[in-house]
């Protein structure tokens, strides 16, 4: 689960895992929340803010995943 605050409305908040894009959903309201479902074979993923025209705002440190 990841939340923003301070986002504007029509940036994209984009999932890539293992480097490769996996889900992207427009921000709606400013401050927000998403969540998602990865497979247990997911090593590591990143999240990133982007503008629609301008590209990368901000982008997580990644996120590495340990088999359990």
């Amino acid at each position: 689960q990841i939340a923003w605050r301070h986002a504007a409305v029509g940036q994209v908040v984009r999932l890539i895992v293992d480097g490769m894009p996996y889900a992207e959903s427009p921000v709606s309201e400013v401050s927000g929340q998403l969540s998602w479902q990865l497979s247990k074979q997911a090593q590591w993923c990143v999240v990133e803010l982007r503008h629609p025209r301008d590209g990368l705002l901000a982008v997580t440190n990644p996120i590495r995943f340990e088999a359990t």
